[in-house]
């Protein structure tokens, strides 16, 4: 679990990194906030994102999930104000940013495995009712009386 969430938090980080090397209007001070950075858009993205999102479920499903995209950029910006030396400078910049990112973290761990999925399905065998009677078919045999073999006359 610890060695995941390190590898996941070091991933963030670097795509952050990527970030604001491509995206103009995002800027970091110095590497620490870095990592600090990318921390703050984890958890904003664990804890209010949900929350947002929940509150904007009519507008996000008229626009068919796009307005999530807001919702991003939204969270890049509330961490540019939360941590000291993460600088974003307008709106755009978190939109971009905040998509940016967000495939860059995606293609990152989709490669790395940070994040592995295990599905498993359990099929439960129903069992038997002990006070329910089952005959058991398979001693008995269908005979047939001899007048049932004669043709009948009409």
């Amino acid at each position: 679990m610890r060695k995941s969430f390190l590898l996941a938090w070091l991933l963030a980080c670097f795509s952050l990194m990527l970030t604001v090397k491509i995206v103009a209007g995002l800027q970091v001070s110095r590497w620490p906030v870095f990592l600090l950075a990318s921390l703050v858009i984890g958890l904003l993205n664990s804890f209010l994102r949900p929350v947002l999102f929940l509150l904007t479920l009519p507008i996000n499903l008229a626009t068919l999930g796009l307005f999530s995209l807001f919702i991003n950029a939204f969270i890049f910006v509330l961490a540019g104000y939360m941590v000291k030396g993460f600088t974003v400078n307008h709106f755009w910049s978190a939109f971009w940013g905040a998509l940016l990112f967000s495939a860059i973290n995606a293609l990152l761990n989709s490669l790395l495995g940070s994040r592995q999925v295990h599905w498993q399905i359990i099929r439960q065998v129903p069992q038997p009712d002990p006070d329910r009677k089952v005959i058991d078919l398979k001693d008995y045999s269908l005979q047939t009386s001899p007048e049932e073999d004669t043709p009948r006359e009409n």
